[in-house]
């Protein structure tokens, strides 16, 4: 006889099925055919009875004659596979009086990279897995309801051993884009733990040219190793489902769009101090024009840029000014100019300057 043992393992449940193939090999017919598999049957026969005693003729093939079942173990999952044979008997003839030895075989494996006799069946266990979600949000550290270069994106994971080992030095990395900051030490997490709320989270600090886009797209990634220090599960992050690989995209709010903060404090407290005029980078072919009250020109530019080209409260327009004298408190007319998309549009408005 030939005996053929195939193990699937359902990762859902941790039960690995075993079926047995049995042929006939020689030239005579074969009788009550049973089954002992140690690992499952303690050392027990298994008759196989299909629906009654099977008989198989000389060259007959009985697939699936037999399915058991084993549910792994801790131990299984650490070593990472499970590894066994079984042994089929069965009589060379129906007659109960008589004293002729069974005829056995031991089981052989179904895996075609095992080409000799006798092999053991092989289950491997996908023991180790991991997943990570990214989320992120603009904090608009401001409150000024516009995203800025320079404030920050929030982005936290949540880190969930999806496996049935524990990983040890759990770290997030988030290489995606440059400039994101990680926070949270290498954690050990035990089978099916989640990593502490907050304990990784990422701080990024947006830039023009992301306002210009109008979003970040990002994505991280985390790994967990076995006791001896081999990676033993990886995954990359996603914004919704654990089981897939997107990448995370914060919308900001349209940097390109022209607003300005109708409020200059030039007092050396960080707010305020020149006049912001929100989206201008995005149009470097601008001017700025700034009337006092009696329609007098007190400040004129081109290409404001709100850092290096801007408004602290200084007089840069008619000569009759000094210009190295602070302009005093009190309501002022601006004009903006810029070219979009060849177009040159026009905004005006009133600001306050204060001391």
């Amino acid at each position: 006889m030939e005996l053929i043992k195939h193990g699937v393992l359902n990762a859902a449940t941790g039960i690995i099925t075993y079926t047995f193939d049995v042929r006939n090999t020689g030239n005579i017919t074969l009788y009550n055919l049973s089954i002992n598999d140690p690992l499952i049957t303690n050392g027990t026969d298994v008759a196989v009875t299909n629906p009654a005693n099977l008989v198989l003729a000389p060259g007959q093939l009985a697939i699936g004659v037999l399915s058991l079942t084993y549910p792994v173990t801790a131990a299984d999952y650490e070593a990472g596979m499970v590894i066994n044979t079984a042994t089929v008997s069965a009589d060379p003839d129906n007659d109960p009086t008589t004293t002729t030895p069974p005829i056995k075989d031991v089981s052989d494996s179904d895996d075609p990279l095992l080409p000799g006799n006798d092999d053991p069946t092989v289950v491997y266990l996908n023991a180790s897995s991991i997943t990570i979600l990214k989320t992120g949000y603009f904090e608009d550290n401001n409150h000024d309801g516009f995203a800025s270069p320079g404030e920050t994106i929030r982005f936290d994971f949540t880190v969930h051993n999806t496996g049935h080992t524990t990983l040890f030095d759990v770290t997030v990395e988030d290489t995606y884009i440059d400039g994101v900051e990680v926070f949270g030490e290498p954690i050990t997490l035990a089978a099916g733990e989640f990593a502490p709320d907050g304990h990784f989270y990422g701080i990024y600090h947006i830039t023009q040219a992301d306002i210009d886009a109008g979003s970040v797209t990002n994505q991280a990634s985390v790994r967990g190793y076995t006791s001896s220090g081999q990676l033993a599960a990886e995954d990359a992050s996603d914004n919704l489902d654990p089981l897939l690989d997107n990448p995370t995209v914060v919308d900001l709010v349209d940097g390109c769009t022209i607003k300005v903060y109708n409020l200059v404090s030039p007092n050396g407290d960080g707010y305020y101090d020149s006049l912001y005029i929100q989206g201008i980078s995005c149009y470097p072919d601008n001017t700025v024009e700034i009337y006092n009250r009696w329609g007098v020109l007190v400040y004129e530019t081109k290409g404001y840029d709100n850092e290096n080209n801007s408004f602290k409260g200084f007089s840069e327009g008619r000569v009759t000014i000094d210009k190295s004298s602070a302009l005093p408190e009190g309501t002022y007319y601006w004009v903006i100019r810029y070219k979009s998309d060849n177009d040159t549009k026009e905004k005006a408005g009133f600001l306050h300057l204060t001391r």
